[in-house]
Parts: structure tokens; C-alpha cells; sequence
């Protein structure tokens, strides 16, 4: 996986043949538009992507979500002038000392993070409910009135309910509490589907983070509409799918990854493996997070991230040789573990992916051999 897929250029495209149409698909793919459709439906919507998409301004708070109701999570950043995101073509290196005083090059950081939180809204939902009720219990003639024993607990536990009264307090709480004292000007919202697995029925947990979906959208929107003091940004829907796809290069020009083998003088693309599992591809985006950390590609803004951080660190593998209850625990930990690092992996590579399509289309508007296809001229790329 890799975060900055820079457009095709015409080495590329001259030393695969593409034609026309495998071009715009690769151009709507590196631009987070999408690719289905005729040639000519895929050319208006980059067309209309191009004329339509403001260049960001460099004061620009980047909130990204990854919708949950158990495992909702986002972040903000921001993008420092110096990062690659702006101008992956020519990178400018920084420098760093080493014990010695030698200084050794690194690229600079891709983004600023400011904010970084996993919150369990369904706990939240809990702590809102009215205290619980407890069963009366009838008093038993045999028992020795002077005995004092504590009664038994017959507390009934509380359950969460999941409607729409329920869920509105709780998404204006969620947005005036944790998202918009931000300050971001662009929120991300992970689009939602209605069936996983291409399952033919619906699932009751599909159809509540949805409702919660919904109600962010509906109450941003009228937030901005009728008190734009207190936000006026720009709301945005992004379909997780075109985002994996994106950071596995499944592109025309580049698919599963960015190596090419050099045959005969020409560049080959390898062919792509089998297609991975689900859980394959959260390690991958898990590892990515964890190398752009370790790496020094994300820049920490504060003492709150680092915490988030942390959770992200490698840690050393222990010996083998553990029982097996001891294992099993380990493994529903480490599971537990990842699917929060998922979450947080996800809300932040959504936020850099989108970043990197805005980009994308700025070049696509500017660069001459991108409008003339555009707008339907035949010249030679």
C-alpha cells in the first residue's frame, strides 16, 4: 500500500498503450471519482470535477471519520507547506542529526496531526440512560428477621436503544462537544452501506450506523444553514471502497503496488496476486499507519495524539511456548487491539487519500495534455 499516487504521465502512457478510455478510468481513479460508466460518462465527471473543486487553502483543518457506533473514530490535520502531499514531484528533504553530528536526509512529514480519538458511543448511550429498575422481591417466611444479610443485587442491567430520539441528542452532543471545537473547515464522512457482504438482507447494526450517518450529515448541514459563526466548512461523503482502492494502486497504471519489471525496454506492471481477505487488508492499513509513524511522516501536535500514538507502536514479540489459555486470551486481545487501530488507521488514511484526490484534480485542471482530452481534442499525449 502507498499514499501518494501522483497522475500518469505521458512516459507511462505511451510505454503501455492505453487507450483513451483505460486513461480517463485511470485518471478517475487517482482523482476519487468514479470509473463506471461510458467513456463519455466518466469524461463529464472529471470535467465537472475539475471545474467544480476549489484549490485548498493552506489554512485548510482536514476531519476525517470513520463511522462506528462502537468504534467511531477521527482526526484532524493539517498540511505544513513543505509536505510531499502538495507537490509529490519534487519533495523538499529535511535534514536530521545523528549521534556525532552527522545529518542524515529524510523526507518531511506528509501531515500534522492534531487530533486522533476512538470514542464507544454505545457506552455513551448507556451512561445517558435513567437509573435501571430493580425486580421487588417478595420476603421468605422462613427467614430470621434478625439476620441481616445484603439482599440480592436484582438490578436489571441497562441496554442501549437505538432510536431516533435516543441517537439525535446524542450526535448534536458528539458534534459540538468533540468535532467542532476543531475548528476544521473540510468534515469527512465515511459513506455507509446498506448491506455487507452482498448479503440479501439488512442487518438491525447496518441500519443504526446509518441512522447516525444521516443525522451527522442533517445536523451539519443545518448547523452551517442557520448558524454559520459556529460552522460554515465543507461537508463531504467518502465511499471507503474507492479509498482501498486507491491505496492498493488497482489502477490501470499501477495495480497492487507502484514496482515495475523492465522487459525487452518497456515497463511491465506484475501481475496481481489473489485478491485479499478483509482481515489482510486492515493489517495492511494498520502497517502503513505504523510505518508513516515510525517513520516520521506524520508530525505529532500534541501530547493528546501521542498518546493515540502509542497504541501504534511495535512491540517485541515475546517467546513462544505460551499455554493455550494464555494464547487464546492473547489472540482476543490482539484482536480487540487491531480492530481499534483499524478504526483510528482508517479515519486517517480517509483524510490523507482525500487530501491527495484534491490534488490530484488541481494537476489534472492545469496540466495541458489532461484538458485537451478533456475537453475532446485528439491530440497526441
Amino acid at each position: 500500500m502507498s499514499i501518494t499516487r501522483i497522475l500518469p504521465t505521458a512516459e507511462h502512457v505511451q510505454a503501455r498503450k492505453l487507450t483513451p478510455a483505460q486513461i480517463l478510468q485511470s485518471l478517475a481513479s487517482r482523482c476519487g471519482i468514479s470509473k463506471s460508466g461510458t467513456k463519455a460518462l466518466v469524461k463529464e465527471r472529471l470535467k465537472d470535477a475539475a471545474l467544480n473543486t476549489t484549490t485548498l487553502s493552506p489554512s485548510a483543518r482536514i476531519l476525517s471519520i470513520d463511522l462506528g457506533l462502537r468504534n467511531f473514530a477521527f482526526s484532524l490535520f493539517t498540511v505544513p507547506p513543505t509536505s510531499p502531499l502538495l507537490s509529490p514531484s519534487a519533495p523538499q528533504p529535511f535534514t536530521t542529526k545523528k549521534p556525532g553530528g552527522k545529518q542524515t536526509p529524510r523526507e518531511p512529514p506528509l501531515i500534522t496531526l492534531h487530533a486522533w480519538r476512538h470514542i464507544d458511543l454505545v457506552s455513551a448511550l448507556i451512561d445517558n440512560l435513567p437509573p435501571p429498575p430493580t425486580t421487588p422481591t417478595k420476603p421468605d417466611p422462613n427467614d430470621n428477621p434478625s439476620h441481616t444479610s445484603e439482599p440480592p443485587d436484582t438490578t436489571v442491567p441497562p441496554s442501549p436503544t437505538f432510536t431516533p430520539s435516543t441517537l439525535a441528542p446524542l450526535t448534536i452532543t458528539l458534534i459540538l462537544t468533540h468535532l467542532l471545537p476543531f475548528q476544521p473547515t473540510h468534515i469527512l464522512i465515511e459513506r455507509q452501506r446498506f448491506r455487507s457482504g452482498s448479503a440479501a438482507g439488512v442487518l438491525e447494526w447496518t441500519l443504526r450506523v446509518n441512522t447516525l450517518e444521516s443525522m451527522l450529515h442533517a445536523s451539519l448541514t443545518t448547523i452551517k444553514a442557520l448558524n454559520p459563526s459556529l460552522w460554515s466548512g465543507e461537508l463531504i461523503a467518502v465511499p471507503p471502497q474507492r479509498v482501498v482502492r486507491y491505496l492498493n494502486g488497482e489502477g490501470l497504471l499501477e495495480r497492487w503496488g507502484d514496482e515495475e519489471v523492465m522487459r525487452d525496454g518497456a515497463a511491465v506492471v506484475p501481475e496481481a496476486p489473489k485478491r485479499p481477505s478483509a482481515r489482510e487488508v486492515k493489517q495492511k492499513k494498520v502497517d502503513l499507519v505504523e510505518e508513516l509513524l515510525c517513520g516520521g511522516r506524520v508530525e505529532i501536535g500534541n501530547d493528546e495524539v501521542l498518546g493515540m500514538v502509542e497504541l501504534f507502536r511495535r512491540q517485541e514479540k515475546k517467546k513462544m511456548g505460551r499455554k493455550k489459555k494464555e494464547q487464546k486470551k492473547k489472540e482476543e486481545e490482539e484482536d480487540a487491539s487491531l480492530r481499534k487501530k483499524d478504526d483510528l488507521s482508517d479515519c486517517l488514511l480517509q483524510g490523507m487519500v482525500w487530501f491527495e484526490w484534491q490534488r490530484n484534480i488541481k494537476e489534472m485542471r492545469d496540466l495541458e495534455q489532461w484538458k485537451d482530452l478533456l475537453d475532446g481534442k485528439k491530440k497526441q499525449i
